[in-house]
């Protein structure tokens, strides 16, 4: 039994997962400029520098990178893998204002509670670099189960919608790894060398890429997910992929590593997070032939809110406004006219009268009585204008007398014309004879124009 034991534990050592993390790196960097090289691929030396903008303790370019990450990624699960499960964007948006500090805080003790002799009072000083991605995982994974138990959600198939954009986050912020001259495996000839130095022409130390390797295999798992999304037959499957991808690439790539984070059995030290990533893809992998040997679940097509979730009552109350106002949009023209004519009929109706008093009431508002009588003479007079008034006035007489003249004229030329074709010369001359007499008539002066003395008003 010990020869197996002994047997195993060499194993371990010979493949890397037992390490003496006491050795120091072949090449660290805190901060300083260094420069770069992949001579395998034809690219020389170049500057880097880990801090991109020297403002307070200095905005580096890891932060920027891993800020980069994490909006992408929102981008992604926000826009699109939510949005077609039926998540609202609001109930995104919370999920992500609460996960991804959790999760940064997770990372980061992690990352102090596994460093060997690291001082635990300096946790907070995370701008002093320092971030283990499984501790934001769990972190993470642990608040996103808090909110969505909250807000009445189907948690497993949320995951399955935030796992990709992870993986997209993880592939981009690799690459501040690159940027700090860290991450980096054990030194190599291969094709991929990377080669470190912190002169220009100096001596250089050429090491394995690891955040090149895991980007890659993140990049490569993000594209695979997204092409089996659909086929999903339970919810939490891609969640499953999801682990069972990273920590079968994780578990080898950490191998390569030159500062991993131990863990602490006894008098050996293993790479914490190849364990990890190994005790991951053995478990996942047995519950992914476990339910997929099964038929797809039903409960896929049921809503991704359970019955109850303030979110459903919202939803519905946005529906039926955007209905309404949907149904005012296409309304047509005649729909809209008689639509007004209602509302004006109604308004109409509102103000007729309800009974006959009000009639009356007007009625004498319009004749009102002579309330004083020594008011009389004028009312007489009053009425007596009234009359006059109501004669016709001389120029009305004359139009009246003209147009009485006119009507013989009209006569005989309608008579003209019903033998017009017969004697055309003599119509023309008649007409022309009838029409001169009818401009003298008119231009002749009229005493009747001038009206009389009597007939002035």
């Amino acid at each position: 039994m010990t020869a197996v034991l002994n047997a195993f534990l060499s194993f371990l050592e010979k493949i890397g997962l037992i390490f003496d993390p006491s050795l120091p790196p072949d090449f660290s960097n805190f901060g300083e400029k260094f420069y770069i090289s992949f001579e395998g691929l034809g690219i020389g030396q170049f500057q880097m520098n880990p801090v991109a903008l020297n403002i307070g303790n200095g905005i580096r370019w890891y932060g920027i990178l891993i800020t980069i990450g994490i909006i992408l990624a929102f981008l992604y699960v926000a826009k699109w893998r939510a949005k077609d499960c039926g998540y609202h964007f609001d109930d995104i948006l919370d999920f992500v204002l609460i996960v991804v500090p959790v999760g940064v805080l997770g990372a980061r003790l992690f990352y102090v509670f596994t460093s060997d002799g690291y001082n635990l009072s300096n946790w907070y000083r995370i701008w002093d670099g320092g971030l283990a991605i499984y501790g934001g995982v769990i972190a993470g994974a642990i608040a996103l189960y808090a909110v969505g138990k909250y807000k009445k959600v189907r948690i497993l198939r949320l995951m399955d919608c935030t796992v990709p954009g992870v993986m997209l986050a993880q592939a981009i912020g690799r690459w501040g790894n690159f940027c700090n001259g860290e991450a980096f495996g054990a030194e190599t000839s291969s094709l991929l060398r990377m080669g470190l130095s912190f002169q220009k022409g100096g001596a250089q130390v050429y090491v394995h890429p690891t955040f090149l390797y895991e980007s890659i295999w993140n990049i490569l798992g993000f594209i695979l997910i997204n092409l089996f999304y659909k086929k999903k037959k339970f919810d939490g499957q891609l969640l499953l992929e999801y682990l069972c991808w990273y920590g079968f690439g994780r578990f080898f790539i950490e191998l390569l590593r030159q500062d991993s984070l131990p863990l602490k059995i006894g008098s050996y030290n293993l790479r914490i997070s190849s364990v990890i990533g190994l005790l991951c893809f053995v478990v996942c992998l047995i519950l992914l032939i476990v339910f997929l040997s099964k038929k797809r679940n039903p409960a896929l097509d049921e809503p991704c809110y359970y019955p109850g979730a303030k979110r459903l009552a919202l939803m519905a109350a946005e529906q039926q406004k955007a209905e309404e106002r949907q149904e005012k949009e296409f309304q047509t023209p005649k729909q809209q006219i008689s639509d007004q004519q209602a509302q004006e009929e109604k308004n109409a109706g509102e103000n007729v009268p309800q009974n006959g008093e009000d009639e009356k009431d007007s009625q004498k508002e319009s004749h009102p009585k002579d309330e004083h009588p020594e008011n009389g003479e004028s009312g007489h007079e009053e009425s007596k204008g009234v009359t006059d008034a109501k004669k016709e006035s001389p120029s009305e007489k004359n139009r009246a007398k003209v147009l009485l003249k006119d009507e013989p004229n009209s006569q005989k030329e309608n008579e003209k014309s019903e033998v017009d074709s017969e004697s055309p010369s003599e119509n023309s001359t008649e007409e022309t004879s009838d029409t001169n007499n009818s401009l003298t008539e008119d231009n002749s002066p009229d005493e009747n124009k001038i009206p009389d003395r009597k007939d002035r008003p």
